[in-house]
């Protein structure tokens, strides 16, 4: 299962564990409408995003949202996630996941299933325009126009040609600032073109994001998704204007649990519990 939760700039979360009941109280309900959702696909994740105070199960459903930062549209706190989703098993868990109330779908290039989630999508019984759709870049071809089609075949996969996806990351700093700043431009025009409504990014530090002031017209990111294991966190304050999300892999074995690009909070972001 993963897990994860975006927090606004300035905003801080103490004891991970509360959201992560508040989550296992809402996927039960929606268990209790889909009672196949859970066992239909067991690699699915769940994304939790918060604001900069806990909320108690009871507050947090499926139908809360959190307003985006510079933007005009929210994003739901309660979302579902295909990361090692196979083509065969994905279509069928999202249509169940929309069928159960979930309204936020996420998932990237690298994972291989944008088409099949788009397809659930149409599918559905749920308009476009009530499903919030995130995906990730994993990496940039070799100049601006090929990475920006790159991002349009996503689109045209999850939306159709016309359509559009809510928000769209860069998957991860690596490959060199190069491939950064192509990935980061392409993705600044394709909001231009509204064929994507926010941009951010994904596993980033602090240098990171500020070197896309260097060469970005859009700053800060609307987000920066990052991993953290639920035994190891608490989050304090995050000095810019966008949301931290924050992914918690409960599949693995305690060994293999990690915090990865924490860097993007402040300098004691993190502190053992």
């Amino acid at each position: 299962m993963l897990l994860q939760a975006y927090l606004p700039a300035g905003g801080f979360v103490i004891g991970m564990s509360t959201y992560f009941s508040a989550v296992r109280h809402v996927s039960r309900a929606a268990t209790r409408q889909s009672p196949n959702l859970l066992t239909l696909f067991c690699r699915y994740s769940f994304s939790i995003v918060a604001p900069s105070y806990i909320m108690s199960s009871n507050q947090l459903s499926i139908q809360s949202t959190l307003e985006l930062p510079g933007s005009q549209h929210k994003i739901p706190q309660i979302g579902f996630g295909v990361y090692e989703s196979p083509q065969d098993k994905c279509l069928k868990s999202c249509l169940n996941a929309l069928e159960a109330g979930y309204r936020h779908i996420d998932t990237a290039q690298y994972y291989a299933n944008e088409e099949q989630v788009g397809r659930a999508i149409r599918e559905s019984k749920v308009a476009r325009e009530d499903v919030f759709i995130t995906t990730k870049i994993l990496s940039a071809e070799k100049d601006l126009d090929s990475t920006y089609k790159k991002i349009l075949d996503s689109v045209e996969k999850l939306a159709g040609k016309d359509g559009y996806v809510d928000l769209f990351l860069i998957h991860t700093p690596n490959g060199g600032k190069a491939a950064r700043q192509l990935m980061w431009q392409a993705l600044e025009k394709a909001k231009e073109a509204n064929k994507v409504r926010d941009i951010g990014v994904s596993n980033y530090g602090v240098g990171h994001i500020e070197e896309i002031k260097s060469y970005g017209s859009v700053w800060p990111p609307a987000v920066n998704q990052i991993e953290v294991c639920s035994y190891l966190v608490t989050l304090h304050h995050c000095p810019h204007g966008f949301l931290s999300s924050t992914r918690e892999s409960e599949g693995q074995s305690s060994r293999h649990r990690r915090v990865k690009a924490l860097s993007v909070l402040s300098d004691h972001s993190l502190s053992r519990r």
